[in-house]
């Protein structure tokens, strides 16, 4: 009976020590949780952890008139080139080529999803371009 009694205590000791730890990383999780919210609500910081290199852009709305004018008249270059308009498209057919070469149904890898969201990426790109308006004094 002795034995019985000194192992439940053994075992009761163990399990406190394991419960204190198991609250200290809990804590120590949560911590981290804190800091990890903060951060995304900041999407420079998420992207340059993501890309490893520091992002820079400013408002083109804080720019003053004759600035936001050549803004707005290197924007429309862009949208305008050849240049540019024959660079999008033959990404999005080489995108679209390799998701042919490499799609396979019974892969885990979601190659559709990754080819569908760089193409979204390449029209959001333009999109911004377009939206870029023509300041008025």
């Amino acid at each position: 009976m002795y034995n019985k009694i000194k192992t439940y205590f053994k075992k009761k000791t163990t399990l406190d020590k394991e419960l204190r730890l198991l609250v200290s990383e809990k804590k120590e999780l949560l911590d981290i949780n804190k800091e990890l919210l903060k951060r995304i609500k900041d999407p420079r910081t998420v992207m340059e952890t993501i890309f490893n290199k520091e992002l820079k852009w400013f408002d083109s709305n804080e720019m003053g008139f004759d600035g936001q004018a050549r803004y707005y008249e290197n924007a429309r270059s862009i949208l305008d080139s050849k240049v540019f308009q024959n660079v999008k498209n033959k990404l999005i057919a080489t995108l679209s080529q390799e998701y042919l070469k490499a799609h396979n149904p019974d892969s885990k890898t979601d190659v559709t999803r990754d080819c569908q969201m760089t193409i979204n990426g390449i029209e959001l790109l333009v999109e911004e371009f377009e939206s870029i308006s023509k300041p008025t004094k």
